[in-house]
């Protein structure tokens, strides 16, 4: 019933919830942001911290952000925020989705996973892909399946 919920928009999916699905292959970034953030060279984090509350305070200090910052840019009450830094508090999927636009790998705080954007020959390649038709699409595909092989 949850589930449907959720889906409905009934009701906001809590972390653990959107960890859970994580966990069978479904793109939680993309659910809160509507971007595909996850990608096939999206690498565990080096240096991992163990909690998504522990993960969360790293990202705001890889942003160089105080809490007060944070919560700010990120619609939050600075007290909510430094409840989601010790963990006595998890975000929900708005939080999460706020986060997100303050600048928040949500990705890496959800998961520990760094998705990396594909360098600009790779952008356009995609760009010029996403344009081309069904026939155009395949003879792409057969190239580089061709040129990965040499």
């Amino acid at each position: 019933m949850s589930q449907l919920n959720y889906e409905k928009g009934v009701r906001k999916p809590d972390a653990g919830y959107l960890m859970a699905v994580a966990e069978q292959g479904v793109d939680v970034a993309y659910l809160l942001t509507g971007q595909r953030l996850f990608d096939p060279n999206a690498i565990q984090h080096e240096r991992s911290e163990p909690t998504l509350a522990a993960r969360l305070q790293q990202e705001r200090q890889r942003l160089n952000l105080s809490e007060a910052e944070l919560a700010r840019k990120a619609g939050q009450a600075k007290q909510v925020l430094q409840q989601f830094e010790s963990g006595a508090l998890v975000p929900d999927a708005t939080a999460l989705q706020q986060l997100h636009l303050a600048g928040v790998d949500i990705g890496y705080v959800l998961l520990s996973l760094r998705s990396h954007a594909p360098d600009a020959d790779v952008q356009a390649l995609l760009a010029h892909y996403g344009k081309a038709t069904d026939a155009g699409r395949a003879l792409v595909r057969g190239v580089a399946e061709l040129a990965g092989r040499g």
